[in-house]
């Protein structure tokens, strides 16, 4: 699984995409550990799946629960996951 770490940028616009099944069961348990954690910040972060990658979005106020999530996401060995883009925002 590749990984690229990314700051969400204002003026970049995502268009909603139509999840197929195995999309929506991807990003349910890609959010399922995320809401797991006792980290506050970390649970509030989303994921939004699109053609084999999974991006992680929002805001936590420490890098550490940046890394953090990402860490979570790959170990959790969720298959169909090609690219795993972290753009969450440390503010």
């Amino acid at each position: 699984m590749a990984v690229l770490n990314l700051l969400n940028s204002p003026d970049k616009v995502r268009q909603p995409t139509k999840l197929n099944s195995a999309g929506q069961q991807i990003c349910k348990s890609a959010n399922a550990i995320l809401n797991r954690q006792y980290v506050l910040g970390i649970q509030r972060l989303e994921c939004l799946w699109e053609n084999g990658k999974l991006t992680i979005t929002g805001r936590v106020p420490l890098y550490y629960h940046k890394q953090l999530a990402q860490q979570l996401i790959m170990d959790a060995n969720i298959g169909g996951i090609k690219l795993l883009v972290n753009e969450i925002e440390v503010c």
